[in-house]
């Protein structure tokens, strides 16, 4: 691992694809779909979408086909079959909303905030718009327009942990560690499931100035991760000394060969670990 600078923003954010509101065609099997997507229960939504003559218009399974694409980040396709359906539903939220989401992974910056615009100015209660747009204004470095516009994504779905993790990412970035921490605590909170919120939680703490409360951490795996993370934070806060007790520790903490843990001690001190 190369020496970090500061963290890239794009390594704590979470750029999703949300769940659509069903469309009035196939009612039924049309929002059994979308709630399969949104879920990740992608098995399901593909078999779904591969019941012969179960969608009766062709436009309408076209565009959860690209919300599957979408969900299973196969970015480019997504973005060519919703760049399609544009010229079909050129109006409608979902459509661009998606096409922007694709558009945002594959960095076409521009294009996504066109399309973000757009949505928001036909459909201003959907958060997930809101959210990709204030992530953009953080990629841009426009700090005083992106707290504005997480705040407006988090007044619609104040418990969504996405957006919430994503606003502890731009305060991060800000090195406003305590803000930071408050929006990954909450994020945790909503859900303790995913990984990445807990992630970014302990490398807030940690720099900040604080050690995560690791010895509650049962699991050996769980715990020897943790303390890579926060290994990796006072290595970014330029505590060297603390970031290589870190590493150690997580070295020995995990019963198998932990590779991150070693390739950031290289990186930090020059040394192979044994």
């Amino acid at each position: 691992m190369l020496r970090p600078g500061w963290i890239r923003l794009s390594a704590m954010l979470l750029v999703a694809s949300g769940a659509a509101a069903a469309g009035t065609d196939d009612g039924r099997y049309v929002a059994g779909i979308e709630r399969a997507i949104a879920a990740g229960r992608l098995t399901q939504a593909e078999a779904m979408l591969n019941v012969p003559d179960a969608i009766a218009n062709p436009v309408e399974r076209q565009r959860l086909a690209a919300s599957f694409l979408l969900a299973r980040h196969e970015d480019e396709k997504a973005a060519d079959l919703f760049g399609v359906l544009l010229q079909s539903m050129p109006h409608d939220c979902r459509v661009e909303e998606g096409a922007a989401t694709a558009a945002m992974r594959l960095r076409r910056y521009e294009q996504a905030g066109s399309l973000l615009a757009s949505v928001i100015a036909t459909c201003p209660d959907r958060a997930l718009a809101w959210g990709h747009l204030a992530i953009l204004y953080d990629i841009q470095g426009r700090w005083d327009a992106s707290a504005a516009v997480h705040r407006q994504a988090l007044a619609i779905e104040p418990d969504n942990p996405a957006l919430l993790n994503n606003a502890g990412a731009s305060m991060f970035a800000q090195r406003r560690f305590r803000e930071a921490r408050d929006y990954f605590q909450r994020a945790v909170q909503r859900d303790p499931v995913t990984e990445r919120y807990r992630n970014n939680l302990d490398i807030a703490i940690v720099a900040g100035g604080k050690a995560p409360a690791i010895d509650d951490e049962s699991d050996p795996e769980r715990r020897s991760l943790r303390l890579n993370n926060a290994g990796y934070a006072a290595w970014l806060a330029d505590d060297r000394t603390t970031a290589e007790a870190y590493f150690n520790k997580s070295i020995e903490t995990s019963a198998y060969r932990f590779r991150a843990a070693e390739t950031n001690l290289e990186g930090l001190t020059g040394k192979v670990a044994p």
